[in-house]
């Protein structure tokens, strides 16, 4: 049989470990243990880009915006942009990730936690959740 190019199949784990094999549609996003995937045209799962990178199609992009350029771009308005965290999926802006010592900027990335006396514009920023006057405190 030949391949079916307008559909892609992977599996999802489900809740109790299983393997199920599911089908998306061209366009469809979704993870293969763990890393996000879009099913492309000619039915194969592919990686889904990040900031800057080269994409034709807003799935093609974590952020789900293909700008003008050909590029994955943060949308314009802010309220979309979002950080992608391995085995937890999307964070928005300000969120921290304790266990890796990044947190979500405000450009879609996931940056380290600052250290005691660097400048910082919002407490999430610092390890210790505490920026004062443009500082990050101990």
């Amino acid at each position: 049989s030949t391949p079916d190019e307008t559909h892609c199949t992977w599996g999802v784990r489900k809740s109790n470990g299983d393997l199920e094999m599911k089908t998306f549609d061209i366009g469809d996003t979704g993870e293969i243990e763990g890393i996000p995937v879009y099913c492309a045209p000619g039915g194969n799962p592919r990686e889904q880009q990040g900031n800057n990178e080269d994409c034709n199609e807003d799935y093609e992009c974590l952020s789900d915006n293909c700008d003008s350029d050909g590029e994955c771009t943060n949308p314009t308005n802010k309220t979309n942009i979002v950080c992608y965290v391995s085995g937890e999926g999307n964070i928005k802006i300000g969120e921290r990730v304790e266990s890796s010592g990044k947190y979500c900027s405000s450009t879609g990335v996931l940056v380290n936690f600052k250290s005691s006396g660097s400048s910082c514009s919002n407490s999430y920023e610092c390890a210790s959740n505490s920026c004062v006057s443009g500082k990050c405190k101990s």
